[in-house]
C-alpha cells in the first residue's frame, strides 16, 4: 500500500494522498466519521510481511463511557478504492493514542494515554493502557491487556505529577492513573519522564520500566525567556525533564538504539475544561519569591546566589517553568525540606539510549536552539526561533522566542530511514514552527554526521491541524558526534 492515510483527528476525518509523483503529493479522497457513533480517528499503523497485510486505525472516544476501538480496514491498493472496514476491536481506554506492529505483522501494540478529561460532565482520570491485539483468520482478534502496577512505576522512579485537584474535585489518583504513555515503537511519556519496554517475544507479557533521568543545563546554553531581546541563550544550574514526545528504533553495529524526540509538557488543567483545577509548575519567579520555595542545604551557595538573581530577572529564569511538586523525583529533599536542583521541561532536542542496558549515549546538547545563532543561518530561519503557533489566522512570525520560558522548539515526532547498508537518517520535527533537524549515522565510523534543517513559510490551521505552507530547507549546521 503506497498510498498514505493520514488521520485530522479532532476533524473527524481520514485524508488519502496520492503519492504516484511524491514531489507533488495529491489529496484523492477524504473520509468523515460521527464523532458521537463512531469517534476520531487518531494514529494509523500499516504493515506487509509476506501474505500478511493489516491497516489499523485507532479511534478516540470522548465524554462517553462507550469504549474506543481499533478498526481493521482492507488495504488500498490505488488512492481512490473505496475504504472499507473489515472489524473493529475494543480497546481498554478511551484515547488509543500510538499503534505499532511487530516485525512479523502478527501483533499491534496499542498505547492509550488516559488523559483526564470529564464523563457524563463530571472529572475522570482513567488509567494509561498498554494491550497487545493479535489477529486471527475470519476478522477476529485477540486482545491481551499488560498489567501496569503502582509500585513498578515507583521502583522505577517515575513522576506521579497529579494525585489531586486544588479545587473542582474530591477524587484523588494513584499513580497508575497518573501513569500516561505516549509513544510507542517496536525493537517506549512523557510528562513521568520514563520509558517501558515489553518484550513481545515472551511467553508472558510484562513492562519493565525505567527513568529517562534529567538533562543539565550547566554547560550548555538555553534560551529560558521572551524578555531578553531575542535569541539569548545562557548556561545556569538547572536541569530539565527529557520527557520523551516520540520514539523510532534502529540497529547498527549489530545493537539496538532507541532514538527519542525531547520534548517537554507540564500538566494545568481546569474547572472549565475538565472539571479540576490543578497546576504543577510555577514560573521562575512565582516559584521563589510568592511560593517562598526554599534551597535544600546540599546546593552549593554559588549555586543558590546565582538561581536567586536569575529567578528574579524576566531576562533571565523568572518566566521559565519548573515543577512545583514536592517529591524526591521533582528535587525536593524531605529531610531538608528544600530543592537540591530546580529543574524545567523537555530535553529540548533529540537523544539515543541503548535498548540492552537503557542508557543514553547520544544527546544532542543545545543544538536546537543554538543552530538559530550561527552567522550563517538565513534571517527567515531566525524569526521563527521558538514561536508560539496558535490560533487560526496566527502565523510563528508573530510570536518568535514566546516558547523559549516553557519548551524551547519541542521536538515533537522523529523518523529513521536507511540510506544504504552504512547509512541511517534521523529526522526530528520542530512541534512549534514545522522545522526538520537531521542526522546522518554512518556505520563503522568512530563519528557520525550531524546537520540541521529548519522549514520556513507560514503555517494555517484547519480541521486536520496545523499544515506549514511555502516551505523550504536549508543546511544550518554540521557537527561530529561518536555513537
Amino acid at each position: 500500500m503506497s498510498h498514505p492515510v493520514c488521520s485530522g483527528t479532532y476533524g473527524g476525518v481520514l485524508n488519502v494522498v496520492d503519492m504516484a509523483d511524491p514531489d507533488n503529493p495529491v489529496l484523492a479522497q477524504t473520509i468523515g466519521f460521527d464523532a458521537v457513533i463512531d469517534g476520531y480517528p487518531d494514529s494509523i499503523a500499516y504493515c506487509k510481511r509476506n501474505y500478511i497485510e493489516h491497516l489499523a486505525i485507532s479511534f478516540v472516544r470522548t465524554n462517553t463511557p462507550s469504549p474506543a476501538s481499533v478498526r481493521f480496514f482492507k488495504p488500498l491498493t490505488s488512492p481512490t478504492d473505496e475504504v472499507v472496514r473489515l472489524y473493529s476491536v475494543p480497546v481498554n481506554g478511551f484515547d488509543p493514542t500510538d499503534l505499532a506492529w511487530s516485525n512479523d505483522c502478527s501483533r499491534l501494540v496499542v498505547v492509550s494515554q488516559g488523559r483526564v478529561h470529564r464523563l457524563n460532565g463530571v472529572f475522570d482520570d482513567p488509567t494509561g493502557d498498554v494491550e497487545v491485539i493479535q489477529p486471527r483468520p475470519g476478522n477476529t482478534a485477540d486482545r491481551i491487556l499488560i498489567p501496569i502496577t503502582s509500585e513498578k512505576l515507583a521502583a522505577a522512579g517515575a513522576r506521579q505529577v497529579f494525585s489531586r485537584c486544588s479545587s473542582g474535585s474530591e477524587l484523588v489518583s494513584d499513580r497508575r492513573q497518573d501513569y500516561e504513555p505516549r509513544s510507542v515503537t517496536i525493537d517506549a511519556n512523557n510528562k513521568n519522564n520514563v520509558l517501558g519496554g515489553l518484550n513481545l517475544e515472551a511467553a508472558q507479557y510484562e513492562l519493565q520500566f525505567a527513568p529517562q533521568l534529567l538533562k543539565s543545563w550547566r554547560n550548555q546554553g538555553i534560551d529560558t525567556s521572551s524578555q531578553d531581546g531575542g535569541i539569548n541563550l545562557q548556561s545556569y544550574p538547572i536541569n530539565t525533564f527529557y520527557q520523551s514526545a516520540a520514539l523510532a528504533s534502529f540497529t547498527m553495529n549489530g545493537e539496538t538504539f532507541l532514538a527519542s524526540a525531547d520534548t517537554g509538557e507540564f500538566t494545568r488543567y481546569s474547572i472549565a475544561d475538565v472539571g479540576c483545577d490543578f497546576e504543577e509548575s510555577a514560573t521562575g519567579y512565582d516559584w521563589l519569591y510568592t511560593i517562598n520555595n526554599a534551597f535544600a542545604g546540599s546546593m552549593s551557595s554559588s549555586d543558590q546566589s546565582i538561581l536567586r538573581e536569575a529567578l528574579g530577572n524576566p531576562a533571565k529564569l523568572a518566566q521559565m517553568r519548573f515543577t512545583n511538586l514536592k517529591t524526591a523525583a521533582d528535587g525536593y529533599s524531605l529531610t531538608q525540606e528544600g530543592y537540591s536542583h530546580l529543574t524545567g521541561y523537555g530535553g529540548r532536542g533529540m537523544s539515543v539510549l541503548r535498548v540492552s542496558t537503557q542508557t543514553r549515549v547520544y544527546d544532542s546538547g543545545d543544538l536546537f536552539e543554538r543552530v538559530f545563532t550561527e552567522a550563517s543561518t538565513p534571517s527567515v530561519y531566525r524569526e521563527l526561533f521558538n514561536a508560539r503557533l496558535e490560533g487560526g489566522n496566527s502565523k510563528p512570525t508573530d510570536s518568535v522566542d514566546q516558547m523559549s520560558p516553557e519548551t524551547g522548539p519541542r521536538p515533537s515526532a522523529i523518523a529513521v530511514g536507511r540510506v544504504d547498508d552504512d547509512t541511517l537518517l534521523l529526522v526530528v520535527s520542530n512541534g512549534n514552527v514545522g522545522g526538520l533537524y537531521t542526522s546522518r549515522w554512518t556505520r563503522g565510523t568512530r563519528c557520525p554526521t550531524q546537520c540541521s534543517k529548519a522549514s520556513s513559510g507560514e503555517a494555517t490551521r484547519g480541521s486536520a491541524g496545523t499544515r506549514p505552507t511555502g516551505a523550504t530547507t536549508t543546511r544550518l549546521e554540521k557537527r561530529t558526534y561518536k555513537l
